[in-house]
C-alpha cells in the first residue's frame, strides 16, 4: 500500500501489476515494456521508497529475475513486518 491507501498487486502469468484504490477501483497498469518482457512471466511484490514515488517491481520467468522501476501513483510509506 502507499500514502494515498492504494493497493499494488502483482500478477502471475505476466509482468504486470495492477494498482487499486481503497475502495476497489482499478486506477493504472503498470507493465514491462514489450520489447524487455519476453521470458518474464510474473511480478511477485512492490516496494516504494518511504517518503517518495520510487518504485520497484521484482519480475521473474525463464529469463531470469530482475527489478522493474518505475514511478508510483502516491509517495511510499514505511511499513512493518509485523516485529
Amino acid at each position: 500500500m502507499d500514502a494515498d491507501g492504494n493497493l499494488c498487486q502483482g500478477l502471475h502469468g505476466r509482468p504486470t501489476m495492477v494498482v487499486y484504490d481503497r475502495h476497489g477501483e482499478r486506477l493504472a497498469t503498470v507493465e514491462v515494456p514489450a520489447r524487455t518482457a519476453e521470458g518474464l512471466e510474473s511480478a511477485t511484490n512492490v516496494a516504494i521508497t518511504p517518503g517518495g514515488t520510487r518504485a520497484y517491481m521484482p519480475v521473474s520467468g525463464p529469463a531470469g529475475g530482475y527489478l522493474y522501476t518505475f514511478d508510483a501513483l502516491a509517495e511510499g510509506t514505511r511499513q512493518s513486518n509485523g516485529g
